[in-house]
């Protein structure tokens, strides 16, 4: 089986390290700037930076490798359907989502956000369509109480070369894996810095605590407006004892705090900062308006 490899970051190191012991991996495809990350696991020369996957140049080139398989692991550009008939076998994509529910960007965020009790995870054959096609091999695992996303996105990374291998047997097999459910299909969009603004009063505590756990590092963190500071959120509990009030109410009770007021009542934030003033600290009676 002849392979190329298209990945960015960790996901796609920790695939190549798997499928490199079992199969002939001709090429690793990224970005032009991350290429040292892979340079540890192939020889340079198996590994190329292309600027846009897309252009008929860089289409001419994926033709001269004759591929059975290309595998994309977490590669940010999207491939136009003239590459689908490039390998001979098929593409797969490792998609950090449950298929069909969790279609489009920043699945692991949204799985996190929505209050899942598990991860879904899947390898599925590229189609024309946007995380539509066949699923070759999926798998899940529990989201922990004290589970962030950076701790989500490690679980993830730790399963995928796995669930790699599976998929790539599947084609080689002749099989085309399972039709999804379109009935059942939802499309997120990706999440950008402005959607983790967090709004007190129209957010409960659990909604709040969840978002600062779905955007803590690398994510750039949920945050909110104190008169002109941004204030980042880093870490959170949602306390035993109940304190209500109004929303963005900061307080202290018995020398512990902050707590802030949601919708619903409090929650107690543990780790913050505010980005050009490290000494900046939340005082009782300030309001996140």
């Amino acid at each position: 089986m002849k392979i190329i490899v298209f990945a960015n970051g960790d996901r796609g190191l920790e695939v190549l390290k798997k499928i490199n012991k079992t199969f002939n991996v001709q090429a690793l495809i990224t970005l032009t700037t991350k290429g040292e990350l892979f340079k540890k696991v192939l020889p340079r020369e198996k590994v190329f930076a292309i600027e846009n996957i897309n252009k008929q140049s860089s289409i001419k080139f994926l033709r001269e490798f004759e591929s059975d398989i290309f595998l994309v692991a977490g590669f940010s550009q999207i491939f136009r359907e003239e590459i689908l008939g490039v390998p001979k076998l098929g593409i797969i994509n490792l998609h950090a989502g449950k298929l069909p529910y969790y279609r489009g960007g920043s699945p692991l965020n949204w799985q996190l956000l929505n209050g899942e009790k598990q991860v879904g995870i899947s390898a599925v054959l590229m189609d024309s369509g946007i995380d539509t096609g066949n699923i070759l091999a999926e798998n899940v695992f529990p989201i922990d109480a004290d589970d962030d996303i950076k701790k989500l996105h490690f679980k993830s990374n730790m399963l995928f070369p796995k669930l790699a291998e599976e998929a790539i047997l599947e084609l080689k097999k002749g099989n085309k894996g399972k039709i999804q459910n379109n009935n059942n299909a939802c499309y997120w969009h990706q999440r950008q810095d402005k959607d983790g603004e967090i709004i007190f009063d129209k957010l409960t505590a659990l909604q709040v605590h969840l978002l600062i756990k779905s955007l803590v590092d690398p994510y750039p963190g949920a945050w909110a407006k104190l008169n002109n500071s941004k204030i980042i959120f880093k870490k959170s509990v949602i306390p035993d004892i109940l304190i209500k009030g109004i929303p963005g109410k900061i307080i202290f009770l018995g020398g512990r705090g902050p707590y802030i007021i949601c919708k619903d009542r409090a929650i107690l934030v543990t780790d913050y900062n505010c980005p050009g003033n490290q000494t900046f600290k939340l005082k009782s009676n300030m309001y996140f308006k």
